[in-house]
């Protein structure tokens, strides 16, 4: 009955999920479809309003930016002629390219009527740009400025305001989309709460008749679980108060239950145990198959055996296993008892008796009747006996007779249970000699018996002997040494001992210093300094070369050096003091400290630098005013090298080199490094030092400072090499000068001679076409001079940091015209340094320079790449200006490559001025440039310029 209840509650349940299954599916799948409806209006914003959007400001921002603003700049002759002619191509083609494209979008009614009007527009402007045009190709000043005042913003000024039309129909129709969106998006929210809602309704009725149904079968269920909770606790109450691990194993060897005892001893918990088999637990090695194992089960009432189980830390315990098969014969009981204390006792029974018997000391166990019953190997070897005769003779037998009566009242103190602790007596070996033993021994109160350990101290008995004698030497030695040495008690100044040289130093006797105190002898000059020493002695037990002034008899002050040591006396702490007298020496030191002093204020305050070094270079003396040269303090030079001061290393060696000679160096002047690491001119008058026999000892020295003189005469040589260098250059600029005006001007004054020969009509205008292209000719060289000589008039202009990536997005922005239309990537890396201290039009002209050179002279076949990169080296920027150009072959024009005026790819329209105005503005900058290119793979400058 339960089985059918339970089988019919969990068919309900199953229908309840599966009903709640498909309310759940079917709200996703409308939930989906709901959302691929918004998406796809999303979508339709995106392609039909957006990007028409930016079509048509490209085309406004081309007609503002690219024609208006061009006809703007030639108005104020802000560039040339070419240079607007080609922008103005350039906006017409991303016009034609974006109105193209936008006209394939979805366009609404009222849009196409727009469209067809600004169609219209866009065809009167495009006459009046092309008008425009061609006056730019013909230079023709009159017409332009009659076009931009009277026809040209006419024209556009409609169209940009039809396009601006167009741009607020995009918008409006993108809100008209967005708010579509949003009515969709609420009828979706209230589709599904009422699906929500519709699911609770039905949800809730079934679920409250099922639990109805259920209740009778749960609490059938209590009953049995009382019943069976009832006898569990009788079974685990068995378990638990067992005082050993019981197992309940089944046929497969699989734990079934466990008692705590058998958790505490392999340290599992019951849940990890009951997932675990009996082979799980056993040693490896000591595993037997699970039907051998019930075969002797079934043959054996109980079975016992003993094995190694593991425990969950790795580690084995040794167990004794009792097993049983239960009343099921599907199961037995496994009683566990641990055995490792057991196992251990019988361990540490060994261990004891290899120690007895491998003991390097004599071990024994003797009887009540002065017997010896057992001892161990040493005691025959040291003795000499067999282990027979040890046993056979009482233990007095051996014993020297003198030391048989301490050795009987030691034995009596053993009977009254005082242990003996360290009891002397001799031993007599086998050959008739005698050893000294130390003896620990016990005796069992329970059966009598003495245990001993004695100790072979023969040889330290020898050398207790020897330190008496060597106490008798050194009372001789102590009397007789030639310093004085005292022995004082510590908490009251009273002297135990002297030596003769005591009294010599103090003028008094042996007898009237013994048992006197200091402070009766008045012997301290300063009572403070007794203080002093037995501070130190308690702090550290030992004070070493310390100075003191003592008063001798007579009231002469003698000045002494200590070495005193804490030492223990009749168990009272003294103190061993050795003094030797240095009266003398302190007095011939007072007087050179007066001659010092004297060499010192000279020293200290002179302005050159006195040092002293030895022949390996290390600093022995510098006089304080080094700290003003080279920024580094006395303390700080003394005990280095010099080598590690001199600019270049060599220095030292000419130095040496020249001592070693003429044994003086004068006026050698050279560079020292500053603590900042600057350079420091320095002039040395130097002298070798001699000893003995003409041996050479170190080296005395004077330095000055000559570097405000070295600047000077430095600064002389750069001025003179500069205006060297200027008119260099300015007779360079004179020979292009006249180079480059000779031939129009030659020309010119051949065709006024011509006009003065009364030519015919049609020979004047041909003549006075060309006299206009020669004065044109001689126009433009002569504004390309002007360009290079504000080159050189712009270096009064101050210096400023200058930030490379803020000047490359100026450029880009004035070059916008180029970029577009070529595909044209820059790519930047200025990790290693972003700015320049230096000017900053010659920074922007040798960018604008370079990029633009890359981008006029690129690969037809391949978009523009142009990589520029800084790096730091040897205090220099160095800039890379690398492009995938046409290149060039620098073995047939690298000579030539920054000359005026010089043209390597003849196709392409260049004036030649600049790669010359590039490498000028450089060298005014104090860098230089190089230049790295192969025919069709590109080019690369490289730029130094001092930071």
């Amino acid at each position: 009955m339960i089985l059918k209840n339970k089988i019919r509650a969990s068919q309900k349940l199953y229908l309840l999920v599966f009903i709640l299954s498909l309310f759940i599916i079917g709200i996703g799948f409308y939930g989906i479809n709901e959302m691929r409806k918004m998406n796809r209006q999303m979508q339709t914003l995106y392609a039909d309003r957006m990007i028409p959007l930016e079509q048509l400001n490209n085309i406004r921002y081309a007609y503002l930016d690219g024609i208006i603003a061009s006809a703007e700049q030639i108005h104020a002759k802000q560039f040339s002629n070419a240079i607007a002619l080609q922008q103005i191509e350039t906006s017409q083609k991303n016009i034609k390219v974006n109105w193209e494209a936008y006209l394939k979008t979805y366009l609404t009614p009222e849009e196409t009527i727009l469209v067809d009007q600004t169609e219209v527009l866009m065809k009167q402007s495009d006459d009046i740009v092309e008008q425009f045009k061609l006056a730019l190709q013909q230079e023709n000043e009159a017409a332009l400025n009659n076009l931009i005042k009277n026809k040209l913003y006419i024209t556009i000024n409609p169209l940009i305001a039809q396009l601006d039309a167009l741009v607020s129909i995009q918008i409006k129709v993108g809100q008209k989309l967005y708010e579509n969106n949003n009515e969709v998006y609420e009828s979706a929210n209230k589709k599904f709460l009422f699906l929500i809602a519709l699911s609770l309704g039905f949800a809730l009725p079934f679920s409250y008749y099922l639990i109805r149904n259920v209740n009778g079968l749960i609490k059938n269920l209590r009953l049995k679980n009382v019943e069976i909770t009832q006898s569990e606790e009788k079974y685990h109450s068995i378990l638990e108060h067992a005082g050993d691990a019981i197992f309940i194993i089944a046929e497969d060897n699989a734990i079934i239950d466990v008692n705590h005892c058998a958790c505490e001893l392999l340290g599992y918990s019951e849940e990890e145990l009951l997932r675990k088999k009996t082979s799980e637990l056993n040693a490896s090695d000591q595993y037997t198959a699970i039907e051998d194992q019930w075969n002797q089960l079934r043959q054996n009432t109980v079975l016992m055996d003993e094995r190694f189980l593991l425990k969950k830390d790795g580690t084995m315990v040794e167990v004794e296993i009792s097993r049983k098969i239960l009343a099921d014969g599907k199961s037995y009981i496994a009683i566990v008892r641990d055995i490792t204390e057991r196992k251990r006792a019988k361990e540490q029974l060994k261990t004891y008796k290899h120690f007895f018997y491998n003991s390097n000391d004599l071990a024994s166990i003797s009887n009540t009747d002065g017997y010896l019953e057992i001892v161990n190997p040493q005691f025959a070897k040291i003795l000499g006996y067999t282990e027979e005769e040890l046993k056979k003779n009482k233990v007095f037998h051996f014993i020297h007779p003198e030391d048989i009566e301490a050795t009987t009242q030691e034995i009596e103190k053993l009977k009254l249970g005082i242990d003996t602790i360290n009891f002397v007596n001799r031993y007599r070996k086998a050959d008739g000699k005698y050893l000294w033993f130390e003896s620990n021994a016990t005796v069992d109160p329970n059966n009598g018996k003495l245990y001993s350990i004695t100790r072979d101290i023969t040889e330290r008995k020898k050398t207790e002997d020897l330190l008496r004698e060597s106490e008798i030497r050194f009372s001789k030695a102590f009397k007789s040494a030639p310093v004085s040495i005292i022995v004082s008690r510590i908490s009251d100044g009273t002297l135990f001992e002297v030596n003769e040289a005591t009294e010599k130093l103090l003028n008094y006797t042996r007898e009237e210093l013994i048992g006197k105190s200091t402070t009766e002898l008045n012997i301290w000059v300063n009572e403070n300094d007794r203080d002093f020493l037995v501070n130190e002695l308690a702090e550290k037990g030992q004070l070493h070369g310390h100075d003191f002034r003592f008063r001798a008899k007579g009231g002469k002050t003698v000045i002494v050096n200590s070495s005193t040591e804490l030492i223990e006396l009749g168990g009272e702490q003294c103190f061993l003091c050795v003094l030797v007298d240095i009266t003398e020496r302190k007095e011939i030191e007072e007087s050179l400290k007066i001659s010092e002093k004297k060499y010192r204020n000279i020293f200290e305050n002179v302005q050159d630098v006195f040092y002293q070094a030895n022949l390996d270079g290390k600093i022995l003396e510098v006089s304080p005013s080094v700290e003003t040269y080279i920024g580094y303090k006395r303390d700080e030079l003394i005990g280095s090298l010099t080598e590690n001061f001199y600019w270049d290393s060599s220095d030292r060696e000419k130095i040496y080199q020249v001592l070693q000679e003429h044994f003086k160096i004068m006026d050698y002047e050279f560079l020292l490094k500053s603590k900042t690491g600057e350079p420091i001119y320095v002039s040395l008058n130097a002298r070798l030092i001699t000893g003995d026999e003409n041996t050479e000892t170190h080296v005395d020295g004077v330095l000055r400072n000559i570097t405000e003189k070295k600047k000077i005469e430095l600064e002389r040589e750069k001025m003179v090499t500069d205006i060297l260098h200027r008119n260099k250059k300015s007779e360079e600029f004179s020979f292009i000068v006249s180079h480059n005006l000779r031939a129009p001007v030659a020309a010119i004054i051949g065709i006024t001679k011509m006009l003065n020969s009364n030519p015919t009509v049609a020979e004047r205008i041909e003549l006075e076409q060309s006299l206009v292209t020669s004065a044109e000719k001689l126009d433009q060289i002569i504004r390309v001079l002007n360009e290079v000589l504000q080159i050189r008039t712009q270096i009064t202009e101050s210096k400023e940091d200058v930030v490379f990536s803020e000047l490359i997005s100026q450029i880009k922005s004035g070059i916008f015209h180029l970029i577009p239309c070529e595909n044209t990537q820059i790519i930047t890396d200025f990790t290693a340094t972003d700015t320049i201290f230096s000017l900053r039009s010659f920074i922007k002209s040798i960018f604008y320079n370079l990029i633009s050179n890359s981008i006029k002279f690129k690969q037809t076949d391949k978009d523009i790449i142009i990589w520029i990169k800084t790096s730091v080296e040897d205090e220099k920027v160095r800039i890379h200006f690398k492009d995938n150009g046409r290149g060039l072959d620098l073995d047939k024009f690298g000579k030539k490559i920054f000359n005026l005026y010089e043209r390597f790819h003849l196709d392409i329209e260049s004036n030649g001025i600049g790669l010359f105005m590039v490498k000028n503005q450089v060298e005014i900058l104090g860098g230089t440039i190089s230049v790295e290119s192969q025919p069709g793979i590109g080019t690369e400058f490289i730029i130094e310029l001092p930071i």
